[in-house]
């Protein structure tokens, strides 16, 4: 009896002396892409896969995390931005009250987002000091006032105008 539960505990656990719950692996706590060159039409097609990616049902986190030297307001701005652009132009519309937004701690250099789906870090996006987090629509008519598209008006820094 005692070497089948010898084999049994090597069989579930790897080790009879061992037998405890698994821990993540490293790599899962790692978002699954990050980008420090971003331009508005990559900030864009970076959130549409994020709302693509995810289920109606799945719950979308969004964290600001702000730069040592930034400006405490880009934090409300740059989330305002990631989530609306995900509740109206990723064309899945997803449930505003499924994605939700945060302010995380102070970075010690550059500001970032994080995208949570899932529990899952997915995207981690960095952003110039003191600037807003840009998102479609990114080029103006150059015969049009800049912000003066109903669109841009949903973003900063229009919305702000």
């Amino acid at each position: 009896m005692k070497i089948v539960i010898y084999f049994l505990l090597t069989f579930v656990c790897g080790s009879p002396l061992f037998c405890q719950e698994k821990q993540a692996p490293l790599d899962e706590l790692e978002p699954r892409f990050i980008s420090r060159e971003l331009t508005c039409h990559m900030n864009s097609d970076l959130l549409y896969e994020v709302g693509m990616s995810s289920q109606p049902k799945d719950l979308i986190i969004i964290i600001s995390h702000l730069g040592r030297t930034e400006n405490k307001k880009f934090a409300d701005r740059r989330l305002h931005n990631a989530r609306t652009y995900l509740i109206k132009q990723t064309g899945k519309g997803n449930a505003p009250e499924r994605v939700i937004i945060s302010k995380g701690e102070e970075s010690a250099d550059q500001g970032y987002l994080d995208f949570f789906v899932k529990g899952r870090l997915e995207l981690r996006l960095y952003i110039p000091n003191n600037k807003d987090f840009w998102v479609q629509p990114c080029v103006q008519d150059p015969d049009k006032k800049p912000c003066s598209e109903f669109d841009a008006m949903l973003y900063y820094p229009c919305k702000a105008k």
